[in-house]
């Protein structure tokens, strides 16, 4: 429902009305602020943006569960789903069985269909970009990474994509001012081979360039009893590119990534088949029925084997650009503004039927860009701490496609969703600590959003296919 632009503007006066109070109270905390203790005990420590600045993972009150670069190397940590091993309430899986686009899920909050008209309850962020499409994120989300959060949700006041769930918030690795390199081979059964470059260059003083690519490429571990290609295979190119500006109290990142994935997609496998049932009928082929038969050559043949119809695949390409500009204003006050797009685009076509047969199979071609800005103006006082802003979003797409069911004889479904998503929210929260161990956060979001369907989006996937 779209929102007046009076209250709109009513809510922003509002918020921005907690924040210059908030300057007032927090100086007036200030000049009053006992000095630390000199002889406090130092810990080590963790730094999250769980509430969107940097923090001490021990003093935020939000549950979040942080992963360094050296934290996941230990443990292995190198996709989403070796992501859901270490961490408690989260989890991870593929869609349409591929490893290039998962969905995630916090406290048992998750989306299991990420088509153009649903939301997921848990986001993945970017370089603090919301990826509505985690498309990509599969192979690329973990490249070269600084850190990994997960924040246990609901976070819908600071992160404000519908994250009823939470949020993962993938942070890269920025340049450094060091000239520095690594690389990594992986070698694995059926053909695996997956190697990783990194490179960082230091241009100039207070300029620098980075950049991570990444190759893959594993024969299918299914084998198909067809003449197709062997099923679940990988193929994949990727990789990041950042650069950084740095001249005083400014710091301006540019980022850059992108990933082209091929695979010969999966297939379901028959468990068991009802001799009466409409499909054991529509297939009359050899004693029992056909249905009949197919179940008996799956229980016969090796457990890591199916059959499909025809040819399954699941292609998939997407790129994206971002910004996160920073501007010390003061020693307390910042400005900071994130903007992002991307684009995306996938194809894939499954069989679920484990049998000469079409039984049942679907084609999902699918079509999205986004765009985001969200400008942000943070306070760091002695007690007080505040952050405000606006967020905007804007994603154009199309998700189509058909399932068939019995071939020629049975049915189809044909999918026909255009749609444009736009939201629009100020917000603000501030925390204010009126002892050392006792704090108060509060925060508010106001949002409007709008869901419009929208054909021009089909015809551009349409034409850009053909």
């Amino acid at each position: 429902m779209q929102v007046s632009h009076r209250n709109f503007l009513n809510a922003f006066t509002a918020v921005a009305a907690l924040f210059v109070a908030g300057l007032w109270v927090d100086r007036a905390a200030a000049e009053t602020a006992d000095a630390p203790p000199g002889n406090a005990a130092i810990l080590e420590e963790v730094i999250v943006t769980a509430q969107r600045r940097e923090e001490n993972l021990q003093k935020v009150p939000v549950a979040v569960s942080a992963f360094t670069t050296q934290a996941l190397q230990q443990t292995g940590v190198a996709t989403a789903q070796d992501l859901a091993r270490v961490t408690p309430s989260f989890t991870s899986s593929s869609l349409l069985g591929t490893t290039d686009e998962i969905s995630l899920g916090i406290r048992g909050q998750r989306t299991a269909d990420e088509r153009i008209t649903n939301d997921g309850a848990v986001i993945a962020y970017i370089a603090e970009v919301p990826i509505a499409r985690p498309i990509g994120v599969g192979t690329t989300g973990f490249l070269d990474l600084h850190s990994v959060q997960v924040v246990k949700g609901p976070v819908g006041t600071l992160f404000g994509r519908n994250t009823t769930g939470g949020a993962v918030l993938l942070t890269p690795n920025t340049p450094t001012d060091r000239f520095e390199g690594q690389g990594r081979v992986t070698l694995g059964n059926f053909g695996r081979v997956n190697g990783e470059g990194i490179l960082n260059l230091p241009l100039a003083e207070g300029v620098a360039f980075r950049i991570a690519l990444t190759d893959g490429n594993r024969d299918g571990y299914v084998k198909n009893r067809a003449t197709f290609p062997d099923l679940d295979s990988e193929k994949y190119q990727g990789g990041r590119a950042s650069l950084l500006f740095e001249r005083g109290a400014l710091k301006s990142i540019f980022y850059a990534d992108g990933v082209h994935y091929s695979s010969s997609g999966g297939a379901g496998e028959l468990t068991a088949v009802n001799p009466a049932g409409p499909a054991n009928a529509i297939f009359p082929l050899g004693v029992g029925g056909g249905m009949t038969q197919a179940l008996n050559e799956q229980n016969a043949a090796d457990y890591w084997s199916a059959r499909t119809a025809s040819q399954t695949f699941d292609r998939s390409q997407v790129w994206g650009v971002s910004n996160t500009t920073t501007y010390a204003l003061s020693d307390r006050l910042t400005f900071k503004n994130i903007i992002g797009y991307r684009n995306s685009r996938q194809q894939a076509h499954t069989d679920s039927g484990d049998s000469p047969f079409v039984v049942l199979q679907a084609s999902l071609p699918e079509y999205a860009k986004q765009f985001s800005e969200e400008p942000q103006v943070q306070y760091d006082g002695e007690r007080l701490k505040l952050i405000g802003g606006a967020f905007y979003f804007r994603e154009t797409g199309w998700s189509g496609g058909y399932a068939n069911a019995f071939g020629p004889a049975g049915y189809s479904t044909d999918y026909d969703e255009p749609a444009e998503n736009i939201s629009k929210s100020v917000f603000t929260e501030g925390t204010y600590s009126v002892t050392d161990q006792f704090k108060l956060t509060l925060g508010t979001r106001y949002t409007s959003l709008r869901l419009i369907f929208s054909y021009w989006a089909k015809r551009w996937f349409l034409w850009k296919t053909t």
